[in-house]
């Protein structure tokens, strides 16, 4: 098989296009024949060493991908060889780590953490799906408590996260005040943004006041400032869970509850996501796609910022 490999951490240099060993499923695991890998920041994250143990190297990172089942392990009942699904991939694998194995032609990965692929969806859409609809999912609706007539403000509303999160919680009946670029402003506006503030030239904590939820997918000062646009009792979520610890003290005092998401696999939610994407109910945008041997290329474009929606990288 062909797979980019990580050596050790450090910057983008440390990938190799390498041939290792084709895969083989443990019990409760399957192989995936990787048709499509989408890219996320959890990438860059663990190639520069942020994710400590939970990554061994040398690894094979990727989390997000579709594909077909080319084999499968004892205990796996539910799938069967040829069958399309996707999926969060090995968050956790069956041995603990992160090390992802989606930067390749196949990746094994236990069989709890995939769903099958609905026809009307391409490999390229359920590959850019999982990290991002699960988070924004999980966010609005779980840790949030999402209630039908809400007022919202998504940060980083033109990113992964932020472009589904401005679809998820209009389909919620909420009022969603959105932040992102004056040249993304029309594409968010398109998603159902009501309101869209260029976070260069109109700060938002002077926009918008007795917000019942922010979600937060930027961190730093945009995380510390959004406290300010909160009514007292309302919520803000943040994907930038590390950073929480930096304004406890703050959100206590002005008596707003600050929560983080740590995104799950969730099958059951993943199958509703891709269920409202069949429907046309939720619209994945994929910035570009890059072949696998451009896959340092695409990190980069990602560690640039600035992208609309996802980035994926077309295998199969």
């Amino acid at each position: 098989m062909k797979a980019y490999v990580a050596h050790d951490s450090g910057d983008l240099d440390q990938l190799r296009l390498e041939t290792p060993p084709d895969p083989k499923p443990a019990r409760g695991e399957i192989v995936i024949r990787v048709m499509a890998a989408a890219l996320n920041p959890i990438d860059l994250h663990a190639l520069r060493g942020a994710l400590g143990g939970r990554i061994r190297f040398p690894a094979i990172l990727g989390t997000d991908v579709s594909g077909v089942v080319s084999d499968v392990g004892a205990d796996v009942h539910d799938l069967r060889i040829g069958d399309p699904v996707f999926g969060m991939i090995n968050f956790p694998g069956t041995d603990g780590t992160l090390n992802a194995r989606g930067y390749a032609d196949y990746a094994q990965t236990p069989a709890a953490q995939v769903a099958a692929k609905p026809a009307g969806m391409s490999f390229e859409e359920a590959a850019a799906l999982p990290v991002v609809g699960l988070t924004a999912k999980q966010a609005l609706e779980d840790t949030g408590a999402l209630q039908r007539g809400s007022r919202v403000l998504v940060h980083g509303a033109s990113g992964g996260i932020g472009h589904i999160a401005v679809q998820i919680a209009k389909q919620h009946g909420a009022y969603v005040v959105a932040t992102a670029s004056a040249a993304s402003a029309d594409f968010v506006r398109r998603l159902g943004a009501d309101q869209v503030l260029d976070y260069r030239t109109q700060p938002f904590d002077q926009a918008v006041r007795e917000l019942d939820l922010v979600l937060d997918t930027v961190g730093g000062d945009t995380l510390r400032r959004s406290l300010a646009v909160l009514r007292p009792g309302g919520m803000l979520v943040t994907a930038r869970w590390p950073e929480l610890k930096l304004i406890a003290e703050e959100a206590a005092r002005r008596r707003i509850e600050a929560r983080a998401v740590q995104v799950k696999p969730d099958v059951a939610q993943l199958t509703r996501l891709a269920d409202d994407v069949t429907a046309g109910k939720l619209a994945i945008h994929i910035a570009r796609a890059y072949r696998l041997d451009e896959l340092p290329t695409a990190l980069a474009q990602l560690r640039a910022g600035g992208t609309r929606g996802k980035i994926v990288v077309k295998i199969g």
